[in-house]
This record gives structure tokens, sequence and C-alpha cells, in this order.
């Protein structure tokens, strides 16, 4: 029997992000708008962003993004 199953991502809203990068909310959509490298968001719908931690992690590992 083969077990189908319904996976998740785990997704982040914009304010986690900010407080992950430690910027306000002007500086991650500015990132957004003119850095290619950046994620773009999931439109979850018409009033509500989401990005995918995956993609978040990544471009962390990408440019050397370290917060201590």
């Amino acid at each position: 029997m083969i077990k189908q199953g319904i996976n998740f991502e785990v997704t982040l809203t914009p304010k986690e992000v900010c407080e992950m990068f430690q910027v306000s909310r002007s500086t991650l959509y500015r990132w957004e708008k003119y850095n290619p490298d950046f994620p773009k968001p999931l439109r979850i719908n018409t009033k509500v962003l989401r990005y995918r931690k995956i993609d978040i992690e990544e471009f962390k590992k990408k440019v050397g993004f370290c917060v201590e």
C-alpha cells in the first residue's frame, strides 16, 4: 500500500523575515524589488504574502548573511 500525504511548506510572514534579517519592511520590499537574487513571495490572496522558508535560508547562505 502506498501512503499519500500532503507536504506542507514552511512559510514565513514578511514580519518574520524582517526579524530574521533585522531590517524594516521597507528594506525587505526594496530587496524584493531591486535584488534579483532575493526570493519572491507567494501571494496567498490580495493582502497576504508569505516567503518560503527554504528560499530565505538559501538566500542567507548565498550572501553569507549572519546575525549574532
